[in-house]
């Protein structure tokens, strides 16, 4: 699965990646983001769900 996300931005001259906005309470990370893929604008919102200190789930939208 990495390997195809890695071909994707590889052929990308301008990648940047902004967090707005980071919540976060006991077992759930809130992260509302900007991604500029080339000319492309994309926002998402990563939603990450965590157990004994590590990730469980993590769901992007």
């Amino acid at each position: 699965m990495f390997r195809s996300y890695k071909n994707i931005f590889d052929s990308c001259e301008n990648l940047n990646f902004r967090a707005k906005n980071i919540c976060r309470d006991s077992q759930t990370t809130f992260i509302e983001f900007d991604l500029t893929i080339d000319s492309t604008k994309l926002k998402g919102f990563d939603i990450i769900e965590w157990q004994n200190n590590k990730r469980n789930t993590r769901v992007c939208v």
